[in-house]
């Protein structure tokens, strides 16, 4: 992930419906983010369900790099973690990423090639109504803000 950030400008986006236990990873990643990094090459966005909303901001951030961050059911252990290339990714995963509209127009309304999208997606457990984070995938959802904290860092 760091030669991917790192130098570059980066748009952020986090997904996940806030009631819903840890499908709600990616929008609580990107909150903490946006109280931790600081950098005018980084754009960081809770999009909870609704990416489609923030078209025209990523649109005329023109970000190199795309981050969505998201609960991704890929059949790996609750708080497990992949991160591909949006186009590398197997078709039932890029399904799953869906929220609203589907992914391929939300991101043809950014204006942002496929190519220069990655997924950072995390194993849900428990996607329940009115249900909280997984422990695990909390755990991991803060290692994770580490990460994109340190590697983001020097990225002015």
């Amino acid at each position: 992930m760091n030669r991917i950030i790192d130098n570059k400008k980066v748009a952020i986006i986090g997904l996940g419906h806030p009631l819903r236990g840890d499908d709600y990873v990616g929008s609580y990643i990107a909150e903490k983010l946006k109280q931790l990094v600081r950098s005018s090459n980084i754009l960081i966005v809770n999009a909870e369900t609704v990416p489609e909303l923030y078209t025209d901001v990523i649109r005329e951030f023109k970000p190199d790099v795309l981050l969505i961050i998201d609960a991704v059911d890929f059949g790996g252990e609750p708080g497990e973690i992949i991160f591909s290339k949006l186009c590398d990714l197997e078709i039932v995963e890029r399904d799953s990423l869906s929220h609203a509209l589907p992914l391929y127009l939300v991101l043809k309304l950014m204006n942002v090639e496929e190519r220069n999208v990655y997924i950072l997606g995390i194993q849900p457990k428990n996607m329940n109504i009115r249900n909280s984070m997984s422990q695990k995938v909390l755990e991991h959802a803060e290692i994770i803000v580490k990460i994109i904290k340190d590697i983001t860092q020097n990225n002015f």
